[in-house]
């Protein structure tokens, strides 16, 4: 029985003594101790002066002796508490506590109604909401042709950021993917905030190990210092999604965000507290995620950031986006990652593409 269950069964033997306490206490109250006598039980009762009433099976004569009962006793004619009351009262007070922390589920992370430095406006929020009922995310994997193409090519290189078509004045993909730069919102734009994604979703090409622990992970590295005005995010998020939102504010998708280093999942509000702010230069920021429990976290300059969010299964992108110039370098497993505990796996999965062959 764990400390969870053993402080349920206190506290409601704790409760059904209160309630036993108050139940009895009024009842004190009620019932009539002076003036003439009661009859209780078998026997009677007789009173004079302040006699006290009979609960016993026998006769009691008034002038106030000391018949109780295991918790109240009537003393006088007033009924108070036994020694016995008092002390079981006492001893529950210390016995009986909340469960540790140690033994139960973390509170939920608070939440915030509005960003601390950036917002979006109503009409990406109006216009994302369109876009998701419109398109669905595609819960398939890349055809059995894209595979045969990412197994024959060294490591993760078949993997890159792809920007959508309207989004090509406003990045730069160079060093066969490598590094990505996002720009400011050019004049006349619509919106300040944009996405890419990778071409490739997180996937193992190959079969392997049922009973293997599966972990896709990549990492970005700052090659500028962000402005305290520009928000930078990574994340995942399924495919199709709106180039115009920062991943974890729409609909299936998960994001750390640079100025307020809180996480977003599905949120169009202010996020949850997470983690530390991010966005100096030389930053190493990482998501990682585990298919066979959904679990989704968040590493920065090598430390684990703890669980962000869990139970999510789709077929995940990795995601980054911006409101303004952020360059980056990408590594999505081809050099070893800071954080040491992802070394050996990748974007997609456990480290080479492993292949059937014997």
């Amino acid at each position: 029985m764990n400390n969870i269950q053993i402080n349920t069964k206190l506290n409601f033997c704790y409760s059904i003594f209160l309630l036993f306490f108050f139940i009895n206490l009024l009842f004190s109250f009620s019932e009539a101790k002076g003036g003439g006598g009661s009859t209780g039980g078998a026997g009677t009762g007789f009173g004079s002066g302040s006699g006290s009433g009979v609960i016993s099976s026998g006769n009691n004569n008034g002038g106030g002796d000391n018949n109780s009962e295991p918790f109240f006793k009537y003393v006088n004619g007033k009924r108070v508490c036994t020694s016995l009351c008092v002390a079981i009262f006492i001893i529950l007070s210390f016995v009986v506590t909340t469960p540790t922390y140690e033994s139960t589920n973390p509170a939920p992370d608070p939440t915030h109604e509005y960003g601390k430095k950036h917002e979006a406006t109503n009409t990406s929020l109006r216009d994302a909401e369109s876009f998701s009922n419109q398109y669905p995310p595609n819960e398939n994997l890349p055809t059995p042709e894209e595979i045969e193409n990412i197994v024959i090519q060294d490591g993760y290189k078949a993997w890159i950021f792809k920007p959508e078509d309207i989004l090509t004045k406003r990045t730069s993909i160079s060093n066969d993917g490598i590094t990505v730069e996002l720009y400011k919102r050019k004049l006349g734009s619509k919106y300040d905030d944009m996405m890419i994604q990778t071409n490739f979703p997180f996937f193992t090409p190959e079969i392997h190990n049922p009973e293997e622990e599966i972990l896709h992970y990549f990492e970005i590295t700052l090659l500028n210092k962000v402005s305290k005005d520009y928000t930078v995010a990574i994340g995942i998020s399924t495919k199709p999604y709106p180039y115009f939102r920062l991943p974890g504010w729409n609909k299936h998708s998960v994001g750390y965000h640079s100025d307020d280093g809180r996480k977003f999942w599905n949120d169009e509000f202010g996020g949850r507290d997470y983690g530390p702010e991010w966005g100096k230069l030389g930053d190493v920021i990482g998501c990682g995620y585990k298919p066979k429990t959904g679990e989704v976290f968040f590493t920065k300059n090598g430390k684990f950031l703890g669980i962000a969010f869990a139970g999510l299964r789709h077929i995940w992108y990795p995601t980054i986006g911006s409101d303004g110039h952020v360059k980056m370098k990408i590594n999505f497993g081809d050099e070893p990652f800071v954080y040491k505990e992802a070394l050996g796996f990748g974007i997609g999965a456990p480290g080479k593409v492993k292949t059937n062959e014997k």
